[in-house]
């Protein structure tokens, strides 16, 4: 579904001490002159598609865009006189496109917090009390001054309990002053977490987090180097490490653009794969529509963790339980949504009993930080505990190569590191960002035997230039 455009604002852009870009705008809201018509709409659908009421599930959410289309054709066909814009709607499919956008957001469960959560290319929303708004968009932040559609701290929470109460919701649903964090997955639509007292300390009623995946327009490899990611070289460099099943660790700091690579990069695995997801809370969704009507990955089998409060157990659903079921599902590839703890292991074996091409991300300060830190996470596992060097061995056994993304001041997000993963617990920096300039370090020869036997046949024995 494309997004809704925000309503823009004549205030100047302001430079802050970071040196990245802020700008003050107010709430968007629906457009005058088409706001009789949506709100026409929308009460029909409310009324006849959803008894009564606002879509309180996923799989109602995700199908009001379909109903809206239905119901704006129906209209104009049975009450074309009574319609302002009927003429204009049939002439223009560019105009109905953004009536049914509009549509959606009115009819939307989500209502009015749908006006931001389907606003076009909002990648995070974060909520400091009902009034104070900040979203992020690549690089550029945006706090929302005026035009607030929430009364209080208690209408956006009423309201945030209601979506994280809907049935096929799935985290830590319980919220209340016994459990003040709520960290849910609203099906593909968005990571929504809320926190409220006694633990917060602000004085606000509630703070809340969203994130949007695959909201971004960087949907390829030739995107990522139109924005500045990388050079059409080293997009060329990636491309063919999934074709050759190079295994991948992807590593970087908070929202340096970790995921958004590695599902890029999963949309590359050939069709005829069946590929094994796993994930602590759902992000990746690559069962989604890439932008070509075609699915991040044809074959996926997508699994996530529960916690215990949902199972009933004491541990809970976790990711090395998953790994070990997916083994028994025949999948040629493992992808790891995220590593951050024991369950490290259990990829990493599974990557060196048949997982080639095994692709996974990780946080880190720097490409040569990352093997250290997936090191500590196998460490955590109860038969690594104090096995250092067993460790260190696994995750060099594992993983072939490290690509490592950096966010810069001024929300530029730029690979800056590529690093070759030796056997024997050692490391070859082939690609380095140094003195500003992103150089490549090291020549094909210098890479271990088992990258340069997989690449030679794509690679023709030379690493691109930077």
């Amino acid at each position: 579904m494309s997004g809704v455009p925000i309503r823009r604002s004549e205030s100047a852009l302001l430079s802050v001490d970071t040196g990245a870009t802020t700008r003050v705008m107010p709430w968007p809201e629906i457009p005058a002159h088409i706001t009789p018509l949506v709100d026409a709409v929308a009460g029909y659908l409310h009324q006849q598609v959803f008894g009564g009421q606002k879509p309180h599930t996923v799989a109602q959410e995700r199908a009001i865009p379909q109903y809206a289309e239905q119901a704006l054709a129906l209209m104009l066909k049975t009450n074309p006189s009574e319609v302002m814009l009927a003429r204009d709607i049939e002439a223009s499919p560019d105009l109905r496109q953004q009536v049914i956008a509009w549509i959606t957001v009115r009819t939307s469960g989500l209502w009015p917090l749908s006006l931001l959560a389907y606003a076009d290319g909002i990648e995070e929303i974060s909520c400091f009390r009902h009034d104070r708004w900040l979203i992020r968009s690549g690089g550029l932040r945006t706090y929302l001054a005026e035009g607030c559609p929430f009364a209080d701290d208690g209408t956006l929470l009423t309201l945030l309990r209601e979506v994280i109460n809907w049935p096929d919701v799935t985290g830590t649903r319980a919220l209340d002053a016994v459990n003040p964090i709520a960290s849910v997955n609203v099906g593909p639509l968005m990571r929504l977490s809320v926190t409220i007292p006694p633990v917060l300390s602000t004085g606000a009623g509630l703070q809340a987090s969203m994130r949007f995946q695959g909201r971004t327009n960087v949907r390829s490899l030739e995107d990522m180097v139109r924005v500045g990611t990388m050079s059409a070289n080293i997009a060329d460099l990636l491309r063919a490490c999934v074709q050759a099943r190079v295994s991948l660790l992807i590593s970087g700091g908070m929202f340096a653009g970790k995921t958004s690579l590695l599902r890029i990069l999963c949309g590359l695995i050939p069709r005829h794969e069946v590929v094994v997801c796993l994930e602590d809370g759902a992000e990746l969704h690559l069962e989604a529509d890439r932008g070509d009507g075609e699915p991040w990955v044809a074959n996926c089998q997508a699994m996530t963790t529960l916690p215990a409060v949902v199972t009933g157990t004491e541990a809970g659903i976790t990711i090395a339980a998953l790994v070990k079921a997916s083994l028994r599902m025949g999948s040629e590839r493992m992808i790891l949504g995220e590593a951050r703890g024991a369950e490290m292991a259990d990829v990493c074996t599974a990557a060196t009993t048949g997982q080639s091409g095994t692709m996974a991300t990780i946080h880190a300060e720097r490409a040569d930080l990352a093997p250290i830190r997936g090191k500590r996470c196998i460490m955590l596992a109860p038969e690594y505990r104090g096995q250092d060097q067993m460790a260190d061995d696994l995750i060099h056994e594992a993983f072939e190569l490290i690509v490592h993304l950096s966010r810069s001041v001024d929300g530029a997000r730029r690979i800056t590191g590529i690093v070759a993963l030796q056997e024997a617990s050692d490391l070859v920096v082939l690609y380095e960002r140094r003195h500003g300039v992103f150089q490549r370090i090291e020549n094909f020869g210098a890479m271990p035997r088992r990258l340069q036997t997989k690449l030679e046949p794509l690679l023709h024995g030379a690493l691109p230039e930077p």
